[in-house]
C-alpha cells in the first residue's frame, strides 16, 4: 500500500513541476533574443576563430554573496599556473560584451580585447 502511494505522489510532484516549468520556460522560449542565445551556444563549437588559441577559458561563476573577495582573482591565477605546467602560453576567454562586469575583470587580468559583439 505505501508504494503505491508513494507512485501516485510522484506522479502528481512530476506533473506539478513539469506545469511549474513549463510557465517558467514559455515565456523565455518564445522570446527571439533568448532563442538567438541558445543558437549562438549551440554553433559555437563549430566556428573557429582565426588566430586565437584553442585553450579556453569558458566561465568563471561566484556566487553573489562571495563577489569582491578576489575569489574570481584566485581561480583565474589558478586556471594560468595549470596551463602553464601543461606548456600552454595562450587562451582565450570567450565574453558577450554585454557582461561588462566580466569584460571588466578580464582586462583586469591582463586579456587582450580582439572584439566585441
Amino acid at each position: 500500500m505505501k508504494e503505491k502511494s508513494l507512485g501516485l505522489f510522484l506522479g502528481q510532484l512530476r506533473q506539478v513541476n513539469f506545469i511549474k516549468a513549463s510557465t517558467i520556460l514559455l515565456p523565455k522560449i518564445l522570446n527571439l533574443q533568448f532563442v538567438k542565445k541558445i543558437i549562438e551556444t549551440l554553433l559555437y563549437p563549430a566556428r573557429k576563430e582565426q588566430n586565437l588559441p584553442n585553450a579556453e577559458l569558458l566561465s568563471i561563476v561566484v556566487d553573489k554573496n562571495y563577489r569582491g573577495k578576489g575569489i574570481a582573482q584566485n581561480l583565474f591565477e589558478k586556471l594560468e599556473e595549470e596551463f602553464r605546467s601543461r606548456d600552454i602560453k595562450q587562451f582565450k576567454v570567450v565574453v558577450g560584451s554585454d557582461l561588462k562586469a566580466a569584460c571588466r575583470f578580464c582586462e583586469k587580468m591582463g586579456c587582450i580585447l580582439h572584439r566585441c559583439k
